[in-house]
Order: C-alpha cells, then structure tokens, then sequence
C-alpha cells in the first residue's frame, strides 16, 4: 500500500510545494498578511502534562459550546471534556468486535455531528456509529475508497470522502449507508487512480524539484453551507466549489509559507536512499471550515529546529487570507498536533509532545 512505507509519525506528517494547476479559472494575486507569532508556551492551558488525562492524544472535535472530545491513541479511548478541561467520561477499545477499533490507527476519522460519533476502523473497512454516550449503535461497511482517505460527516446520511483520484474524482459526496451510492463528484484528479504507486519514481521526481502527479490527487476536504473546499496538499492549493462542483476559484497559500517545506522535502527525498521509500510533500493536517471562515493547520515538519514552525492560516470563504498564526517555540518544548475550532472561533491545539490540550483565541476583523 502505498502509505505504509512513508516513514514516521513525525515526519509523515506534512509537506508541500509549488503551483502546478488544473483546469478552470486563473490563479489569483496571492493577498499577504504580516504574519503574527504566537508563542506556544504563552498560550492556555485546557489540559495540562500533569492531570495525566492523556497520553497521546491524536484527533479533538467540537461537541457543542461546553464539550469537546479526544481520541487517545495510548489509552485507546474517546474521551470527552468540558471546556475546562475537565474530563466527563470516555468509551471504547481495541478489537474486532462491534464498535471495536484496530490496534494500528484506532478510532481513525473522528466526526461528531447530531450527538453522535463516527470513526472508522481502517484495518477491517469499516465506520462505527456511537451514541454521545459511547453505545456502539451500529457498524457500516467502507471498503471502496483508499482506507487513509480522509471522511467528513457533513449531513445526517451523507459523508465527504477524500478519493485520491478514485471516481475521476478528487473527493465524492456518498451515501453514509451506501459508499456506491455517489451522489456528488467534486474536482478533477491531476491522473488517474492507481492502487499502486512507483514510490522509487515518486522520490525521484521530488528531488528533480518535481511534484508527482499522483500526490496531486491528495485533497482535504470541507464543506460549506453552499459547497466545498479542496485544498491540494502537494500543490498548497485552495480550491472552492459550488454545491454542484463548479470550481469557483482556487489560490495558492504564500509562498513564504511553501517554497521552505517544498526546499525541505527536496533535500530529505535527496538524502534517502532506501528503496521504496519516500517523503510525501503534504503542507496541511487538516483543514475546517467554521463561521464562514477557513482554518489550514500546518504543523512543523519535525523536530530540527532549522524547520518552519507550526502556521495556522485563516481564510474568509472568498479566498481572501485574514489571519497568518506562526507558533513559535524557541526551546522545542512542544508539536502541534492536531487543532479544533469552537463556535467563538477559539482555536484548541493537541500537544502531542506534552499530552496536553491548549487554547488560543485570535482576534479576526
């Protein structure tokens, strides 16, 4: 498979790199902002090292305006917090039972929507639907799309499904029932699907400061109240669509915030010389939209602290960038993880290094 060879937890992370465009409308002007830096060590605490609450929290979503929750991969656990931290109950284990999930990626593609949660269990291809309580109410075959793409709950019967090119499509609106039952195609793929993938060739193309056709069908995916957004991982790409897939406009994020990832995964692809091995250039972990506005969480590339620092970039839904976040951490005490956004529009933050879950709120115009 071909994630499976894509090195550690660390730096499987995140890369990115220059424009290499599809079809539609034309790049516009790329609007910059002064970037402000946030020091992580100034920022709340919700969750601190020493409750011992966590021990390698992975995923958080938003519940409601008092609750969030955590997937913790060291406890094999959803557990779920009020907004102080304080925690109110967890569910869950490892298994291949009903509602069980696999010891590899555990409780992978956490969604919360209508008090109920959804994961999927990526080793047996499947999601789980549980109540807020954490009753398992039922199980739900997924084989068809590639198990790391990545599933959004965006209505009460609907998923959006990342599909690395599968369906002549860049993500797919599905049936949460029924994955054959495609109700909307969203993007053109760059290629076309191929369960296989030349890792050697795709290494080669990196260090020829190249981006591989193939990791241009890499997209997050969100929805909006009147359609979508694709960011292209590889290409740092935003990309909107009407509800009936249009592509309305797509933009490049700054190039201050690619051209140092892109340089850093040439010269890591240069030094590798381990056959099937390769670095992939993915620049965001995730991406959500909340209060007509666009989050991109750009966590740092690893430990060296040569690395550009962790970004959180704030679009409004018109592709306009209003808010440039650089978490800095001169004594390399922390890694951001993973991120939430609260119906304030505070940002939570999983340091995973420290087990812990911070807060920060951003003034936005």
């Amino acid at each position: 498979m071909r994630y499976i060879l894509r090195l550690s937890l660390f730096s499987v992370l995140f890369i990115l790199v220059h424009a290499c465009s599809q079809d539609g409308p034309p790049q516009a002007n790329i609007p910059s902002v002064d970037p402000q830096s946030v020091q992580i060590g100034s920022l709340d605490v919700v969750i601190s090292q020493e409750t011992d609450l966590l021990g390698e929290p992975r995923e958080i979503v938003y519940m409601d305006e008092q609750h969030f929750a955590i997937y913790d991969h060291a406890f094999n656990k959803i557990m779920v917090f009020d907004t102080s931290g304080s925690k109110q109950y967890d569910f869950g284990s490892v298994g291949r039972g009903p509602g069980e999930w696999d010891p590899m990626s555990g409780a992978a593609d956490l969604n919360f929507r209508n008090d109920q949660f959804l994961t999927t269990n990526r080793e047996e291809f499947r999601l789980d639907l549980f109540s807020r309580e954490g009753e398992h109410i039922k199980t739900i075959p997924y084989s068809h799309y590639p198990r790391y793409s990545q599933k959004v709950w965006i209505a009460d019967n609907e998923l959006l499904v990342s599909t690395l090119g599968k369906e002549n499509a860049l993500a797919v609106v599905t049936s949460l029932d029924d994955e054959e039952d495609i109700r909307q195609r969203i993007g053109k793929p760059a290629t076309n699907y191929s369960q296989r993938v030349d890792l050697d060739q795709e290494r080669q193309a990196y260090v020829n400061g190249e981006i591989p056709k193939s990791a241009q069908n890499e997209a997050l995916a969100a929805k909006t109240e009147d359609g979508f957004i694709l960011f292209i991982n590889a290409l740092g790409e935003i990309r909107k669509y009407s509800d009936q897939g249009k592509l309305l406009f797509k933009k490049l994020i700054p190039n201050t915030v690619r051209d140092p990832i892109f340089d850093h995964i040439v010269q890591r692809n240069t030094e590798l010389d381990s056959p099937g091995v390769v670095a992939p250039l993915q620049y965001a972990k995730d991406v959500q939209v909340k209060n007509e506005l666009l989050y991109i969480f750009i966590p740092k590339q690893g430990l060296d602290p040569n690395l550009p620092d962790s970004q959180l970039l704030i679009y409004n839904l018109q592709g306009e960038l209003k808010k440039q976040l650089v978490f800095t951490d001169p004594q390399r005490e922390h890694f951001l993880y993973d991120m939430m956004i609260d119906h304030t529009n505070t940002i939570y933050l999983i340091d995973i290094m420290n087990a812990q879950v911070l807060r920060y709120k951003a003034e936005l115009n």
